[in-house]
């Protein structure tokens, strides 16, 4: 059987991205399967500290606390690429997280197949990517060269540069140069793994 590739995404307040990520997904990863898990963390993407009553007022829906304020805006963005794309299975998933512990609530967001009735085989892509992920239109061909060399339990890692406090994502080919003009980027360097073979 052919290996799936399956791209996983924890999100929240972020439809105006996914309108555009979902066809750069698919020009650039060609999935199977795009999962995005929905749903504000207790005490944010990063933090540790309870999120305040004015923030969960203004950006969670109906100032619940749960769905972002955007979210009926993300079922129609997602029901059309649906409509639209229909050799990939394109998954809007709600999540109630109960962790304050983000770590733990971005591992179970890229990591509830089962519960979505998604079987994982030996040999599959698992892409955990996030709401702000793009890839250059021109990568298709590199990333799946990048996958064909995987074994399982390998992965490959895309890098950046956080720059002014922005995250660069950059071609690794300007990585070097840039780095050893500006030694006060060379602290900045960052990579994250953008694929794993299970």
């Amino acid at each position: 059987t052919m290996s799936k590739k399956i791209v996983i995404i924890p999100i929240f307040c972020e439809s105006h991205l996914v309108k555009y990520q979902i066809p750069n997904l698919i020009d650039t990863i060609n999935p199977d399967i795009i999962i995005y898990n929905e749903g504000m963390f207790p005490a944010a993407t990063e933090g540790n500290t309870p999120i305040s009553k004015s923030f969960i007022d203004e950006f969670t829906l109906n100032g619940e606390g749960k769905r972002g304020f955007d979210y009926l805006e993300l079922k129609d963005i997602i029901k059309e690429a649906q409509e639209k794309y229909t050799d990939v299975k394109i998954i809007l998933n709600e999540m109630d997280y109960t962790d304050t512990d983000s770590t733990i609530n971005y591992t179970k967001a890229c990591t509830n197949f089962d519960e979505l009735g998604i079987e994982v085989n030996e040999g599959d892509y698992i892409f955990p990517l996030e709401g702000d992920v793009f890839h250059h239109e021109d990568s298709k061909e590199e990333i799946q060269g990048y996958c064909e060399q995987l074994q399982p339990n390998q992965g490959f890692r895309s890098m950046w540069i956080d720059y002014v406090g922005n995250q660069y994502y950059v071609e690794k080919c300007t990585i070097k140069p840039y780095l050893l003009k500006e030694p006060e980027w060379k602290d900045q360097y960052r990579s994250r793994k953008i694929c794993i073979r299970f």
